[in-house]
């Protein structure tokens, strides 16, 4: 063999030689292995007249004045390079507690019914949580292997600074990790809460706002009777079977809206006779909808004895108080 067939064979078994080694290379580059996690959607369902517990089930978010419960299906997958290897589900709860005469609150966080693919066993959470300018602690397992159920609490202090009143949320973030996995984070947010020391001679306390009251009329004669023939004449606003909630505004514009319907106005002789001699306007007074606001078809006064308004009043301001209702929160009125 002659040198010049010598070089060329050695010449093309170099390149062989690097060719091999490439696809080794590309062989053993090792896959990419990621995380990818779905919660469902909830639907809110409100419970207006509950004081506290706010049970739900999954898919559900139940808010009461007072309590908030959120159920959600997490769906967790696995993917090798992009293709599913495996995965779960579990089921997320988050439930809020609150109280009319406190700043302090509380939240539960569980997770529970894991199903789970046997190569996905060892996936673990972590929990943080934060509630802008307020003081959150969470405790929860953190790394938490998703093969059994677990619960954690966070213990929350409002922070009102100089400010009166103020409105905020907890937002959530879960942490879905495996070892050599890249791991995954989602979060969820919870309704908006509200904190407020604005009643006299009552502590300062939270409530959810979005949650639409109801206060009552049916112990006041002529009052409840004068709505009811409003709603009966087409009348709709505040009516709890129409849907059109009213909005309360508060004292400082009572006295102009009551001017605009009730000054000047006068009771008939036979109203004058029964005692009933002080002018009671619906929509209230103390409302966006109150005074002239509505169109007359959609307003009603009615001559009513001067103790069953002051008796009307105090009956007010007991539900202002139950329900910590402050200027915008919009309410019902049963009659």
């Amino acid at each position: 063999m002659n040198a010049k067939l010598r070089r060329v064979l050695a010449a093309g078994a170099a390149t062989l030689g690097l060719l091999a080694g490439s696809v080794a290379g590309a062989q053993a580059a090792p896959a990419t292995r990621t995380i990818s996690v779905h919660p469902s959607g909830v639907r809110t369902v409100e419970r207006p007249q509950a004081t506290s517990q706010a049970d739900c089930t999954v898919g559900n978010l139940v808010v009461t004045r007072y309590a908030s419960c959120e159920g959600r299906s997490v769906t967790i997958v696995l993917l090798s390079n992009g293709r599913k290897v495996g995965g779960g589900t579990f089921n997320l709860w988050i439930i809020q507690r609150f109280d009319r005469k406190s700043l302090h609150w509380t939240e539960q966080v569980s997770i529970t019914d894991p199903v789970l693919t046997p190569n996905a066993r060892d996936l673990a959470v972590s929990v943080s949580a934060s509630s802008p300018g307020n003081q959150v602690k969470i405790i929860y397992p953190q790394g938490h292997v998703l093969g059994t159920p677990s619960q954690g609490q966070l213990v929350g202090t409002f922070d009102l600074f100089r400010q009166a009143v103020r409105a905020e949320d907890t937002t959530y973030t879960f942490t879905v990790s495996k070892p050599g996995v890249i791991p995954f984070s989602f979060s969820a947010t919870t309704v908006r809460y509200r904190c407020d020391n604005t009643f006299k001679g009552m502590r300062a306390g939270c409530v959810v706002p979005s949650v639409t009251t109801q206060v009552s009329m049916t112990s006041f004669r002529y009052i409840s009777a004068g709505i009811r023939a409003l709603r009966q004449r087409g009348g709709y606003w505040g009516d709890p079977s129409r849907g059109v909630p009213l909005t309360w505004l508060g004292a400082w514009i009572r006295q102009r809206h009551w001017d605009e319907v009730c000054k000047g106005r006068t009771p008939t002789a036979a109203e004058r006779r029964a005692g009933r001699t002080s002018c009671d306007e619906y929509p209230f007074a103390s409302t966006a909808q109150g005074g002239t606001t509505l169109p007359a078809g959609q307003r009603e006064i009615t001559f009513v004895p001067p103790r069953e308004n002051n008796q009307q009043g105090g009956e007010i301001q007991r539900w202002l108080k139950a329900w910590r209702i402050l200027s915008g929160d919009r309410f019902y009125v049963v009659a």
